[in-house]
């Protein structure tokens, strides 16, 4: 059972880092935010609870709902093009998101 409970109890100390560098920089506490780990998905919310989308993608934020629906009608584009037509999406369709986006791929196995 550890085996399986070992990359959770990560997630969980990773969330706790980020939620406590947030309040130490005396930004607004945010409710949720992704990650992902060994090609798999995770939504992280503020009271650690950990959720993963079977869809294959996820978004968070005001502007999720069209994010998700961008990504949802994209399944054939690459996932550059996919995260940039998200982004758009929830840019046009919510007041709270606006451009400059900055994007940052990890590198194999990171």
């Amino acid at each position: 059972m550890t085996d399986i409970l070992e990359p959770f109890a990560n997630l969980l100390g990773f969330a706790a880092f980020v939620f406590w560098q947030w309040q130490a920089m005396g930004l607004r506490m945010m409710r949720m935010f992704l990650v992902g780990v060994a090609g798999r998905l995770y939504t992280i919310a503020s009271d650690y609870q950990i959720g993963t989308s079977h869809a294959g993608f996820a978004a968070v934020g005001s502007g999720y709902l069209a994010a998700l629906g961008a990504l949802h009608a994209t399944p054939d584009r690459t996932p550059e093009d996919r995260l940039r037509l998200a982004l758009e999406a929830a840019a046009d369709l919510t007041s709270a998101v606006r451009l400059p986006f900055t994007t940052v791929t990890a590198g194999e196995g990171a």
